[in-house]
């Protein structure tokens, strides 16, 4: 086993010591690189500055209600399994930056208040940000969607980046607001084919702002 595998049985009672300590000014809980074995339940916790970048879960995880109230770093983590962050609340950046998603993925009614961050992710089962606030910008450029995603009711108060954004199926955004830009250049649904994907798009939010398509 390697020295950065979180295998124990008692997998939640290690994260919960490990991130729930107070926040203090330059201190991160580094838990980098590590893979988790055990299913990761830390629902309605509340989680200090944590990175969790590069580190592999191959169990369900749920952070469902849980209140991260420093940065929160998930950039290169692997979901093997299904993934709740319903309710959740980010009290700065939630970055997921190519993070992949090998099952569900669950982000609805999640505050994020600062950017939400999921560039060049990848996502292959059911994605949903229904109902989902981002105060700053929700970043997806060259996100690769492989299953079904839904936006419905979510609001985007830093603007919207879909730059060369990836969709097997139609996304669902209805309701979904955008203040600031929306940017849906280089945007492909597959199952339109040859129809304009970010005109599409553009015609399925309503945006604010200024649109680039």
């Amino acid at each position: 086993m390697s020295a950065n595998s979180i295998d124990a049985t008692d997998t939640n009672a290690t994260l919960k010591r490990l991130v729930t300590t107070p926040v203090a000014v330059g201190v991160v809980h580094d838990i980098t690189r590590r893979r988790v074995t055990h299913p990761v339940d830390l629902s309605g916790a509340t989680i200090a500055n944590v990175d969790f970048s590069g580190t592999e879960f191959a169990a369900p995880v749920s952070f469902a209600k849980a209140h991260f109230t420093g940065l929160a770093w998930f950039r290169g983590c692997v979901f093997r399994s299904a993934v709740d962050f319903t309710g959740a609340t980010f009290g700065n950046d939630a970055r997921f930056d190519e993070a992949q998603f090998h099952a569900a993925a669950d982000f609805s009614d999640t505050e994020v208040h600062g950017v939400a961050a999921f560039d060049r992710a990848r996502l292959a089962g059911a994605t949903t940000f229904d109902r989902l606030c981002a105060t700053g910008n929700m970043s997806l450029a060259r996100v690769a969607f492989d299953g079904s995603s839904s936006f419905r009711g979510a609001e985007f108060l830093g603007g919207l980046w879909l730059d060369h954004a990836t969709f097997a199926s139609r996304p669902q955004f209805a309701g979904c607001d955008v203040h600031g830009r929306a940017w849906l250049r280089g945007v492909r649904i597959a199952e339109l084919a040859a129809a304009p994907s970010a005109r599409s798009l553009a015609q399925a939010i309503t945006s604010y702002g200024y649109e680039w398509v």
